[in-house]
């Protein structure tokens, strides 16, 4: 179950860093792809210490990453066309 949730997780991380280098250049792709996994790192190790070891609530914790990565991506694109 938990390999499933984690392949979910870099799946869209992969995605929204694929349409972010798509929007603004390869560089913000590829800058976007690191920032994503080292964020949906630490919320795994972050969340496991808080959860005391329940994988399957890090797991769920770990799609914030691309969420976040969309959000400033839009935020980032809203500003470039103003």
């Amino acid at each position: 179950m938990m390999i499933y949730l984690l392949f979910a997780v870099l799946i869209a991380i992969l995605s929204v860093s694929y349409y972010t280098g798509s929007v603004s250049g390869y560089k913000a792709g590829i800058a976007s792809l690191l920032v994503m996994l080292i964020l949906a790192g630490g919320i795994n190790h972050f969340t496991l210490w808080l959860t005391q070891g329940n994988a399957l609530v890090s797991g769920i914790f770990s799609l914030l990453s691309p969420a976040i990565g969309a959000i400033f991506m839009l935020m980032m694109s809203n500003g470039k066309r103003s």
